[in-house]
């Protein structure tokens, strides 16, 4: 059942929209729990706690506007705004290169999730990045 969103008055599917809904932001001090019952879970979250440091670097450190668009994202970093031109999972080596983080909205970030080549600035930037790993 369409629904309209109680904020901006579009279409959503719930009383809020894709914009419009609350989100975590990332954390600014890193929190480790205080006891790790294996190596596995204390090693994936210093990764998550690295990883939030460096969208937290690269959000001070560029203006906070979609590098496709424009459009301003506001002063509350999200992990949603940051897009890995390379996976993550694919080439761990590229996880922490400036130059394969490209900053979105959070509809462009979906839409980019569900085809990679929609946007032709990403297209170029993953090129360069792929050039710059060898992996062309």
């Amino acid at each position: 059942m369409k629904m309209k969103c109680s904020v901006c008055g579009l279409n959503s599917e719930s009383s809020l929209c894709f914009r419009c809904k609350r989100r975590k932001p990332i954390s600014v001090k890193k929190t480790l729990p205080r006891a790790v019952n294996t190596n596995l879970l204390e090693i994936k979250t210093k990764e998550t706690g690295r990883m939030k440091a460096f969208f937290l670097s690269q959000w001070i450190q560029r203006p906070h506007r979609s590098e496709i668009s424009g459009i301003y994202l506001g002063n509350e970093p999200l992990t949603i705004f940051f897009h890995h031109l390379i996976p993550k999972n694919n080439f761990p080596k590229a996880m922490y290169d400036p130059d394969n983080i490209f900053i979105l909205s959070g509809d462009e970030h979906a839409s980019v999730e569900a085809n990679k080549y929609k946007y032709e600035a990403i297209n170029k930037r993953r090129e360069m990045v792929l050039e710059k790993y060898c992996l062309k």
